[in-house]
């Protein structure tokens, strides 16, 4: 038997004997106060009942070795603690790694045997991150990390990834998916913002009320597409423009996994080079009313994230822009697309704009633009604001370039915050309002839909109550054809605008025949299933 205590210097405190005793299996057992300025080995088991000070490392030899003391004393200050020996200083326990291992933990198990046991880990894990797990040794169980506040349970952490706050933690969160991710709470979730997240209306591209899914064809006019996004080009019929909810493109398993059922659909019509001046796009006019909260202009301008999905024939680096309704302020965008044929999720942060004129009223405050295709005039460089009316990034790829390119998105996004969450889905009626304040629009069919009046003989007036109070009074109406309705039985031969406000418009029926009676009431309706009237002018 050998038990051996090392070390540089022993001294008793006040000349008292130290009491060392050694037991027959090598134990240690200081009774007073101990100062060691060297290094301590024991192989056996050392019990201080005074102080014991180490003034360098304290190497514990064998496995399984343990600090043994009263730590769960009834008296909180008997209590052995951790401690600094600098007056007034604060205390910090670490725990390092050694050598070049970058990752280190603190854990604790629900068992005195850790083998087989819960445990929670405070740990790094090299420069990736820091966690706060719920894991196991061996064939342990793997428990919810719950919050405490107050004494009482506040916010539970599941095991399939669903967090429960307040008095929901006493219920069950759905369990059927690692990861799911769902919250469930007794009280208000408030996000960062209590708006709408997302500021773009029909992101996920599935209204469309004016085309009903046809092809449109981009000309040198902002020509709408689905209900919200217009397409504009310097030089007509450069590409087409479809609301398209086919899964035949390559990939497609990807954008419904995603929970995109439509996409909008750019298809370049030849191989045009782009000039200095040239712009080709697809855009959306935010409307001020909706992003008064930003404060652009403003010292607190907020941050945002713009977000979508993409897909193009064409790899490369793309570009985009964020912009006011004065032309006169923007922030290009690039991102990449490095494979063809692909859905690629895209997340760019913005720094909010604090210069310039950003609307607030009813006018457009914030413009999105997708580049395809811009000369020098239109193009700049990314990552800043500035006193410019660029559209794209410098070098974007120019899909017209291409004959037959395309170039999808779906899933467009732009919310307040420096990081992007996931796409804010809709009640599709809820969505269909949002786009009729700026597109009302009838879908008629070979029906009667109003109770009109007799102007004249041959004229008629019936009012049409809007779905929703338009954004401004419209300034036209684009109708199925003249012949497509009839007035008081009879077939029209022509259907315009009479007058127009924000709840409603009314609209004009001239008829081929004097056969009406002035002053007295007639149905108007539809002769087909085709059918439709809509007011124009209410778009930004």
């Amino acid at each position: 038997m050998v038990a051996k205590l090392v070390c540089d210097t022993l001294v008793a405190s006040g000349g008292t004997p130290n009491n060392l005793t050694f037991d027959a299996s090598g134990n240690v057992t200081v009774g007073n106060n101990l100062t060691v300025s060297g290094t301590t080995t024991q192989t056996g088991a050392t019990t201080f009942t005074g102080a014991a000070t180490f003034s360098s490392n304290i190497t514990m030899s064998g496995t399984g070795a343990r600090f043994l003391a009263d730590f769960s004393n009834a008296t909180v200050t008997n209590r052995p603690s951790f401690q600094t020996s600098t007056t007034n200083g604060s205390t910090g326990i670490y725990a390092l790694p050694n050598g070049s291992s970058t990752a280190a933990s603190w854990q604790a198990t629900n068992n005195a045997d850790p083998t087989n046991a819960s445990k929670i880990l405070i740990a790094t894990n090299a420069s990736t991150d820091v966690q706060l797990v719920s894991g196991i040794n061996g064939t342990g169980t793997y428990l919810p990390l719950s919050f405490y506040t107050s004494g009482v349970a506040n916010a539970r952490l599941d095991t399939y990834g669903s967090l429960l706050l307040g008095t929901a933690i006493s219920g069950t969160a759905p369990t059927t998916t690692t990861g799911l991710g769902t919250i469930s709470t007794s009280g208000t979730l408030v996000m960062g913002s209590s708006f709408k997240r997302n500021r773009i209306i029909n992101g996920n591209m599935a209204v469309d009320q004016r085309n009903a899914g046809a092809s449109v064809t981009q000309s040198t006019t902002n020509v709408y597409t689905v209900d919200r996004w217009f397409c504009y080009g310097t030089v007509a019929s450069k590409f087409t423009v479809q609301q398209t909810p086919s899964t035949t493109e390559t990939g497609y398993a990807t954008r419904l996994a995603a929970g995109f059922t439509n996409y909008l659909a750019i298809t370049s019509s030849s191989s045009y080079s782009v000039g200095a001046s040239d712009l080709f796009q697809i855009a959306q006019r935010i409307e001020g009313l909706n992003t008064a909260d930003l404060a652009w202009g403003t010292s607190g301008a907020k941050s945002v994230t713009v977000s979508f999905w993409v897909y193009s024939s064409l790899t490369g680096t793309f570009g985009g822009s964020l912009g006011n309704g004065s032309n006169n302020r923007s922030y290009a965008f690039s991102y990449s697309i490095p494979v063809a044929n692909t859905w690629t999720y895209i997340s760019i942060p913005i720094a909010g704009d604090t210069a310039g004129t950003w609307t607030t009223n009813n006018t457009t405050s914030i413009y999105i633009s997708y580049g395809l295709g811009a000369g020098s005039t239109y193009s700049g460089a990314t990552g800043s604001w500035g006193a410019t009316n660029y559209q794209t990034a410098t070098g974007a790829v120019s899909v017209v370039g291409t004959n037959a390119a395309t170039w999808y998105v779906t899933g467009v996004q732009l919310e307040v915050g420096s990081v992007a969450t996931p796409y804010e889905r809709q009640i599709y009626s809820d969505q269909l309002a949002q786009c009729q304040r700026y597109l009302p629009y009838f879908n008629i069919q070979a029906a009667n839909f109003a109770v009109g009046t007799a102007f004249l003989t041959t004229l008629g007036f019936a009012s049409l109550q809007y779905p929703v109070p338009v954004r401004t009074a419209p300034s036209g109406i684009v109708t199925s054809g003249n012949t497509d309705f009839n007035f008081g039985g009879v077939v029209t031969t022509n259907v315009s605008l009479n007058t127009g406000g924000q709840t409603s418009g009314v609209v004009g029926f001239t008829i081929g025949s004097a056969s009406l009676t002035v002053g007295s009431s007639y149905l108007a309706g539809g002769r087909s299933g085709t059918s439709y009237i809509y007011f124009t002018g209410c778009e930004l």
